[in-house]
């Protein structure tokens, strides 16, 4: 005696790896959603600033987001030099001319650049 399958018992049979992939596609991509819900990079403000060359002038710089604590550098140290606590930072410009570069880093080693001109 025969026994014959019903259609959607014979779909589930062929179709079971392809579920399976699909489900766990599925899984994966609301993982991800979820957890880069929870890391963001760090955000500077502001991100460019023009002083003039002709007096030393100060700014306050605030970093966002990322994860503390942060670092704070300074690109040309002979055209200012800058005080940080926590997530915000004071930069003094010499009376120069040129370009500086504020670069802020988080815990996780992401890094923002903010730009300072001195004309």
């Amino acid at each position: 005696m025969r026994t014959l399958l019903r259609p959607h018992a014979t779909f589930l049979k062929l179709r079971w790896p392809l579920l399976l992939a699909m489900l766990a596609g599925m899984l994966l991509v609301q993982a991800c959603e979820e957890s880069s819900d929870d890391v963001s990079l760090p955000r500077i403000t502001p991100t460019s600033v023009k002083l003039s060359a002709a007096i030393s002038d100060q700014i306050v710089f605030t970093v966002e987001g990322g994860k503390p604590a942060y670092t704070w550098q300074v690109s040309q140290q002979g055209l200012g030099f800058i005080v940080a606590a926590e997530n915000t930072a004071i930069y003094t410009s010499f009376a120069k001319s040129g370009q500086n570069f504020i670069t802020v880093t988080d815990a996780n080693s992401n890094a923002v650049t903010a730009t300072v001109t001195q004309q």
